[in-house]
């Protein structure tokens, strides 16, 4: 996913379902954080839960487990 459609993604979130946020510094940190390490952050998932592939992991619990 490039950086211009990541960044699409995160601002209608905020608008839909944070409307009241005006600061969104540490969102964007956070997202830049997780997608620049990404691949070093999956290889801690995958030594945790050696039964449990990345990819068998469901989307959102994944992506929880990035946070």
């Amino acid at each position: 996913m490039n950086n211009l459609t990541l960044r699409s993604i995160v601002k209608r979130n905020l608008e839909e379902f944070a409307p009241g946020i005006e600061e969104t510094i540490f969102v964007d940190e956070l997202v830049d954080g997780i997608v620049s390490k990404q691949n070093k952050l999956d290889s801690i998932i995958e030594k945790a839960a050696p039964d449990w592939p990345i990819e068998k992991i469901a989307y959102v619990d994944r992506n929880e487990l990035r946070l």
